[in-house]
């Protein structure tokens, strides 16, 4: 099974093209992941850095954008306009609206709070303009930090690891992915239960 795990890595490392277009793909799902593997496959030589780069960073733009399209396209259906207009939600757009620069800067860099944000900004309705440019800004920052540090450190993990990297890489993505979700899942409280209590024994007549 390894052995094939490993053929299989060695001939999709021989076309950077197609090393490319997956690494594309996956930023519309875990852009984090894509990030590090790019990055790693990048300090090993596999394929260039800066079109490693662009690549990621296209596809980061524009699966947020397809967020915020997502949401707006959601606020044109008669039913969610109508739930829209409920007091707390017109009060959570308000807030939005006047810290969304925020909001996207602090979701970027917390786990799993992208998609709700980005698509809500695109749900109320707020400024096109001001998101991509906020997304157009963040994305290239957050992409070069996080690539070029991977990309630094990993040249080392990667000569220490030898004829192993490339399982160890996948190792390291899926406990990536896979790491905050079963943290926040053993975080939550445990349900209460509440037990009947036992039947009285029935009084003889």
């Amino acid at each position: 099974m390894v052995e094939t795990v490993l053929q299989w890595i060695a001939e999709v490392a021989q076309d950077p093209w197609l090393i490319w277009i997956l690494l594309f793909a996956i930023t519309f799902v875990l852009e984090d992941a894509a990030i590090i593997a790019g990055a790693l496959a990048a300090a090993d030589g596999l394929i260039g850095t800066w079109g490693t780069v662009i690549t990621l960073y296209l596809g980061i733009v524009l699966s947020d954008f397809a967020l915020y399209g997502t949401g707006w396209m959601a606020q044109r259906n008669a039913w969610v306009r109508s739930k829209l207009e409920h007091k707390h939600v017109a009060d959570a757009a308000k807030w939005m609206g006047r810290r969304m620069i925020l909001a996207i800067i602090v979701s970027r860099c917390l786990p799993t709070m992208r998609l709700p944000t980005y698509t809500a900004c695109g749900l109320f309705g707020l400024s096109f303009t001001k998101f991509a440019t906020t997304v157009v800004f963040i994305v290239g920052t957050w992409t070069l930090f996080l690539f070029f540090v991977v990309k630094v450190f990993g040249m080392e993990v990667l000569d220490r690891a030898g004829p192993y990297k490339w399982p160890l890489i996948i190792g390291l993505l899926i406990l990536f992915v896979l790491g905050p979700r079963t943290i926040a899942a053993l975080k939550k409280p445990p349900k209460l239960t509440h037990d009947k209590p036992p039947k009285k024994p029935e009084q003889p007549q």
